[in-house]
């Protein structure tokens, strides 16, 4: 694959790059008209955009994806908030989401975007289908006709800016399909505001990690089996990478190998 080089300037130990050059390398990923992209981020991976804010970051980089996947596409983030969890209410439009980065905010926020209604593992969409994407209230957030369900359908591809692949969502898809041994079905209830103004009290299920075992999920395994096949377009960019794939892989990738070992995952590879 191609790599551009980024203009890189030092201002004492930060190093910085131009908004411009990481548009390019964005530009250069394989990514189509009518495409939806699930977007998981971590910007400050790259250094400081020179002479940029943080909305005129996040402005380009929508900006770019959108010119992308066209008005046939979607743009979709996580906007995860495990508040609801610990007995905070929670609110479509108003809770903002937890950890996932400056960009999933953005686009949660954008005015014409829309929120699925899982108060824990949320998504938010902008595109032609985002409506379709969010339509279902599901007790889970990965289980059939969930929002991350109809990704797969959709045929989404995943595409991390600046994020490991520790981050990707969708092994909970497979960790759920095949019940794993290190978690376990927990209720979580509490006062839900739907963003159209009624408010009820709602029961969500979340399939948690058993904090007696402590799994960690060694999700690089799972990348570089994409990468041996050919699966993923990964280039180098400032301090970070962009990679792109296929969600369907992934979780084809991690559904083989809990058949054969549920506890894969959470496993060191023998060297």
């Amino acid at each position: 694959m191609e790599k551009l080089t980024p203009t890189r300037l030092r201002k004492g130990s930060m190093m910085q790059y131009e908004i411009t050059d990481l548009a390019m390398n964005i530009a250069k990923l394989d990514v189509v008209q009518g495409d939806t992209l699930f977007v998981q981020s971590a910007l400050h991976s790259f250094g400081v955009p020179r002479h940029s804010t943080k909305i005129n970051l996040n402005e380009q980089i929508f900006k770019q994806l959108q010119i992308m996947v066209g008005d046939a596409g979607n743009i979709v983030v996580p906007t995860f908030n495990f508040e609801f969890c610990k007995g905070s209410a929670y609110d479509v439009k108003e809770t903002p989401s937890q950890r996932m980065g400056i960009f999933s905010e953005y686009v949660r926020t954008l005015n014409y975007s829309i929120r699925s209604k899982h108060p824990i593992q949320s998504i938010s969409v902008f595109g032609e289908k985002a409506k379709h994407i969010c339509s279902h209230d599901t007790y889970s957030a990965f289980e059939t006709n969930s929002p991350f369900d109809k990704l797969l359908k959709l045929d989404a591809k995943v595409l991390l800016l600046g994020a490991h692949a520790q981050a990707v969502s969708f092994v909970h898809v497979a960790e759920e399909q095949n019940n794993v041994p290190y978690r376990y079905w927990k209720e979580f209830n509490g006062q839900y505001y739907d963003g159209e103004g009624a408010v009820s009290h709602r029961s969500y299920g979340s399939f948690v990690r058993n904090l007696e075992i402590n799994p960690i999920l060694k999700l690089n395994k799972v990348e570089r089996i994409l990468i041996d096949r050919e699966l993923v377009q990964k280039t180098k960019f400032s301090f970070g990478n962009l990679s792109l794939f296929n969600a369907r892989d992934f979780v084809a990738v991690v559904n083989d190998k809990l058949k054969h070992n549920p506890n894969w995952l959470i496993e060191d590879e023998i060297c």
